[in-house]
């Protein structure tokens, strides 16, 4: 099975504009800081930490919140909201990200993206912001039950580009595929061992290069471990140390 993600340039006009409508009637976005300000209730949210590891010194952070937002819709169709934070410490991702104006609430988050999540898959978008953006060219996070291989079309432009891995002019678009490992892993989670589902991935971009993911994925706590070898041969981990789910979360 073969899935495509195309631009929004690719998209239908019309499909866009009434979507960005309806959604706007709720939401509201500042682009220039990532933010977004709500009357609505902000229920169920699920905040992990990952502990970031890398041979490449371009990384300069040590710790990356991923917030999970289960009722909050992102600007990409049929996705919700995920946000990103950078920190060198939990106790500095652990601050407030919301302030209150009005009797309306204000999230502001260095990076916000979508994720797609349903009974039997999940997909998200990883890390991609300043350095972290290297990680457009590899497979994104990816999980479908029940299956042994699937692939995943991806059409991208030269705003991933960057001289530090690669320079490109125009689009490009990558194909990856995924393998489930029958083989069972297990992770350490809060002091607590989970059994994992083991992904690998691997991605093609014609020339531009390859490269590799994996992927330890658990039915509770999502993806756990995520292993990329990027398209300059370096490897990036992110590593879940810490998990709070807030079922009543503002």
């Amino acid at each position: 099975m073969i899935y495509k993600c195309k631009s929004l340039k690719e998209m239908d006009l019309m499909r866009v504009l009434s979507f960005a409508c309806l959604f706007l009637t709720i939401f509201y976005f500042g682009q220039k800081k990532n933010e977004f300000v709500t009357t609505q209730n902000i229920k169920g949210n699920t905040v992990l930490y990952y502990q970031i590891k890398s041979d490449d010194p371009i990384f300069d952070a040590q710790i990356v919140r991923l917030e999970m937002f289960s009722n909050v819709s992102s600007l990409e169709a049929g996705q919700k909201l995920i946000s990103y934070d950078y920190c060198q410490s939990i106790k500095e991702c652990e601050r407030s990200y919301m302030s209150i104006e009005n009797g309306k609430r204000s999230f502001e988050h260095y990076e916000m993206t979508g994720y797609i999540s349903k009974n039997d898959s999940l997909w998200l978008h990883p890390p991609r912001a300043d350095s972290f953006k290297i990680l457009e060219l590899n497979a994104f996070p990816f999980y479908i039950k029940n299956k042994k291989e699937w692939q995943y079309v991806l059409n991208f432009g030269d705003t991933w580009a960057d001289e530090k891995w690669r320079q490109w002019k125009g689009s490009r678009t990558s194909l990856s595929n995924y393998i489930h490992d029958e083989t069972p892993v297990f992770y350490i989670v809060q002091k607590k061992e989970v059994e994992c589902t083991l992904i690998l991935a691997s991605t093609k971009i014609p020339n531009l290069g390859e490269t590799t993911s994996v992927f330890y994925y658990n039915a509770e706590y999502g993806f756990v471990r995520m292993i990329f070898t990027t398209i300059n041969n370096k490897v990036i981990e992110f590593n879940l140390i810490k998990t709070v789910y807030d079922p009543d979360s503002f």
